[in-house]
């Protein structure tokens, strides 16, 4: 995909960068010919505290992504930011720092339910005029989806087609003798369904998020599976150690989970992709978690978790918004209280 006006870049962001930004500044790095090459954003907070190091890691992502051209988005409110504003004068000094990366252009973009109006910070021409561009909702559906197939936000090099993201899925070539191991050493003495069971099965899966992913065996990621599948209330807790993740922590359960899904069976596919499209919401990879969730629901149509997962991908909900909620339903569905 190549941008080719501030009107398609605005109405991709978020997309591009997983969500809709809030109080950030949104770098999309390009080629000289427009194509996207990465997409990373910024809260404007640790900008202002340090500038040095966001210019630092702009320059880095640029070199990492052989990018020719950035061009910038401040998501910072409802009215025009002064041009005098030290935060503006910081934006653009620091941004012509840049050595070797062509500056484009500097919006102020407002989101409403109505379109996406953006105002261009440093044109001369035209500073501070507003135009009013249709928001993403309103594109058609396979736009969309081409757009959110293509494009990996939060800081990670995108790649160019869905097929790219569907290797990543790939399942596990398991044999039956492991699998059936895998069922042995999941059975309990608690009977199924029981508080009781869904108590251990929350303690083994939270205990096995600690170890480190190259020290899971087979059987743990079936076993991991077979729990989540086996009970909404496992899934849910299991889901609620996110809140408390740093990003790190976040990207290395995202490939645990990732894994539980490879090796699951049909039965186990709907809880175990869903669980992956939580952990790619969570890290603002929103074509990630589009694929995830479009396999949950192949395996189960009526899966409802991954139905309420897709509404809030659609309206691009923010990972701290869905963090909000998580947290919530935790204050009133604990296991281990």
């Amino acid at each position: 995909m190549k941008l080719t006006s501030p009107e398609q870049w605005v109405c991709s962001i978020p997309y591009l960068a997983g969500f809709t930004p809030e109080m950030s500044v949104v770098t999309t790095f390009i080629t000289n010919e427009g194509e996207v090459l990465l997409t990373m954003r910024t809260s404007i907070d640790p900008i202002l505290d340090n500038p040095d190091l966001f210019i630092d890691t702009v320059a880095t992502a640029a070199a990492r992504a052989g990018a020719e051209s950035a061009v910038h988005a401040i998501y910072a409110g409802t009215v025009p930011l002064d041009r005098d504003m030290p935060f503006l004068s910081l934006m653009v000094d620091q941004i012509k720092e840049i050595d070797g990366l062509g500056f484009l252009d500097l919006l102020q973009v407002h989101v409403t339910d109505n379109g996406n109006t953006y105002w261009r910070v440093i044109c001369d021409c035209c500073a501070f005029d507003s135009y009013t561009v249709p928001g993403f909702n309103a594109i058609d559906q396979s736009v969309r989806d081409a757009v959110a197939v293509k494009f990996i936000g939060a800081g990670v090099a995108p790649v160019g087609k869905r097929s790219d993201i569907d290797d990543e899925f790939e399942l596990m070539s398991i044999s039956d003798e492991t699998r059936s191991n895998a069922f042995v050493s999941n059975a309990s003495d608690h009977d199924a369904y029981s508080k009781e069971r869904s108590i251990h099965g929350a303690q083994w899966c939270i205990a096995q998020l600690q170890v480190p992913l190259d020290d899971w065996t087979t059987e743990d990621l079936i076993r991991f599976g077979l729990f989540i599948s086996e009970s909404v209330k496992i899934r849910d807790n299991v889901l609620y150690q996110l809140i408390d993740m740093s990003q790190d922590q976040t990207r290395e359960t995202y490939k645990k989970f990732l894994n539980v899904y490879r090796a699951s069976d049909e039965e186990q596919r709907a809880a175990t992709a869903c669980i992956v499209g939580v952990c790619a919401m969570m890290l603002g990879d929103g074509a990630r978690a589009r694929v995830a969730l479009d396999l949950s629901e192949q395996a189960n149509p009526t899966y409802s978790y991954t139905r309420l997962l897709q509404a809030s991908l659609q309206m691009a909900m923010p990972p701290s918004v869905f963090a909000e909620l998580l947290s919530s339903a935790r204050q009133t569905d604990n296991l281990l209280v």
